[in-house]
């Protein structure tokens, strides 16, 4: 625990001496640079639970202006080859 609150510490001096360098507007810029970098990379490393979790689209809505309850759906064992 004192451990962190040491770092916190560092982190928080370094902080405010850096502030006379750098403005608010630059500050928001950068952060939000690393955010979409930071986004972009978890998504990478997450591209193969993407694959695994997309809808089975084997039955899919042909008519969709009918209520909810009463969906027709394509059954592709049954349609034809052209």
């Amino acid at each position: 625990m004192c451990e962190e609150n040491t770092v916190d510490t560092i982190g928080t001096l370094l902080g405010t001496y850096l502030a006379r360098f750098v403005s608010a507007q630059q500050l928001q810029t950068g952060f939000g640079y690393f955010l979409l970098v930071v986004a972009g990379f978890i998504l990478f490393q997450n591209r193969h639970s993407f694959d695994r979790s997309l809808p089975d689209r084997s039955n899919l809505p042909i008519n969709t202006n009918t209520p909810h309850d009463k969906v027709a759906y394509l059954d592709r064992s049954k349609v034809l080859d052209n």
